[in-house]
Parts: structure tokens; C-alpha cells; sequence
């Protein structure tokens, strides 16, 4: 089951980073780059590293203008987030 579910965030996460790459890179450049990250992260079982690499995700959501875009990066970033 667990297996499953981290293939479905896979597709997802593959799903949002194809549709970043289709917007102006001063919009999602730096927010495609650190979710590629986390993306070999998620794949490469390092939670730490995905941890950090969510982190800074975040803190480049707002250059995107795409609202619906945006808001699926958030929920992504928010159901893989470890809350300390």
C-alpha cells in the first residue's frame, strides 16, 4: 500500500514539475528547481533531504502567477511536509 501511494505522489509531483516547465522561468524557475530536488528526494528515500528541499519550494511560490498552479504546489508541499 505504501509502495502504491508513493507512486501516486510520483505521477503527481511529475504532473506539477510538466506544467511548471511550462511557465516563464522568472515566475518558476527557482520553485521547479528545488521540487526537481525534492523529487529525487521522494524517489531516493532521503526525508531529510526532501524535508529541506520542500522548505525551500515554499519560500518560491509567490513569483508563480498560475493561482491553480500554485495552489497545487502548496497542497504537495503541505501533504509531504513532517510537521515538528
Amino acid at each position: 500500500m505504501k509502495q502504491e501511494q508513493e507512486c501516486k505522489d510520483i505521477e503527481s509531483l511529475n504532473q506539477l514539475l510538466a506544467d511548471l516547465e511550462q511557465q516563464p522561468p522568472e515566475q518558476a524557475g527557482m520553485l521547479l528547481e528545488h521540487l526537481q530536488a525534492a523529487r529525487f528526494s521522494l524517489t531516493g528515500n532521503m526525508p531529510e533531504e526532501l524535508q529541506l528541499n520542500l522548505k525551500m519550494a515554499e519560500e518560491w511560490l509567490d513569483p508563480l502567477k498560475d493561482q491553480g498552479l500554485k495552489d497545487r504546489a502548496q497542497a504537495f508541499i503541505d501533504s509531504h511536509r513532517v510537521r515538528g
